[in-house]
């Protein structure tokens, strides 16, 4: 059985057998080309090695033990700076992204529960705020039912008003211990007991419905409580002393709603981003830097 003939060379790219190729073996047979490829390959790696290690018995001990002490300082250094370049790409340097909702009830919208349908609510004539505009409210009767909660614990159904396509205001309720739909305004927040059903509380005598709802009856001149979100760092800080740039990405409503945005209650893993403005859905992007990490 004879050997294929390698020759000492860096082979570029390895030969691809395709379906079409027919079977052929022999010195020069296609189904031998990739091995004689990768042999080229390990022959031309084997005899650098080999002259690298003539070059390295060449020297003396001493210059051996520098040469390697050398290599471990660089690959070192090497890990270092592959260190420091995660850091100020994860720590130094964090981008984020969040968006600020602005919205709220100006007058009006309180809740009464039905005595006539059962586990229904009914609203006021009233006004709310979103989109960085005002929109009226009309006085529903029976709008939403409260769900029965047929569990062994008390679960929360959130009330919340929402802009139809028809671009009114409407209002709704969600599921046992649903979730605040996307771009709805929560009203109030009903505390459904243990077994509370239609059969044994129709007019939700044992339900308790707090209203939760942010109420600004001075909008859009003054803001009580200015909307804010939540900003979390993606990894702490030493200290609250950092920067934050900020560039706005997109907003509901005019550019000259937006108003200013602010950074307030700095910690060192995050902080709330503040805007004086009538916009809504706020799309922002930041940098945050810290000086001295």
């Amino acid at each position: 059985m004879a050997n294929l003939k390698e020759i000492a060379e860096w082979v570029e790219g390895i030969y691809r057998i395709e379906e079409t190729d027919p079977v052929v073996g022999g010195e020069d047979g296609i189904d031998n080309i990739q091995a004689k490829q990768l042999g080229s390959r390990t022959l031309f790696l084997k005899k650098h090695l080999d002259s690298l290690k003539e070059i390295l018995d060449s020297y003396s001990a001493e210059s051996q033990e520098a040469f390697f002490a050398g290599m471990q300082f660089a690959l070192d250094q090497a890990g270092l700076a592959g260190r420091e370049l995660t850091r100020t790409n994860r720590v130094r340097f964090q981008e984020i992204e969040t968006t600020i909702v602005n919205r709220g009830i100006k007058s009006g919208v309180a809740i009464t529960k039905s005595d006539s349908a059962t586990r229904n609510i009914s609203v006021s004539d009233g006004a709310v705020f979103m989109r960085g505009r005002l929109y009226p409210v009309l006085g529903q009767t029976n709008t939403a039912s409260v769900a029965s909660n047929t569990t062994a614990e008390a679960g929360t159904v959130i009330l919340y008003m929402f802009l139809t396509a028809a671009g009114a205001i409407d209002v709704a309720a969600t599921t046992l211990n649903g979730t605040l739909p996307e771009g709805a305004i929560e009203l109030a927040r009903a505390t459904v007991p243990a077994g509370n059903t239609e059969e044994n509380d129709p007019y939700l005598s044992k339900v308790s419905i707090v209203d939760s709802a942010r109420r600004e009856p001075n909008w859009p001149q003054i803001q009580i409580a200015p909307a804010r979100a939540v900003v979390a760092l993606s990894n702490v800080l030493p200290d609250a002393r950092y920067l934050v740039d900020m560039e706005v990405l997109s907003l509901d409503g005019g550019r000259g709603q937006l108003g200013d945005l602010t950074c307030e209650d700095r910690l060192n893993n995050g902080f709330k981003l503040q805007t004086s403005g009538l916009a809504d859905n706020i799309k922002v992007r930041m940098l945050v830097q810290h000086p001295a990490v």
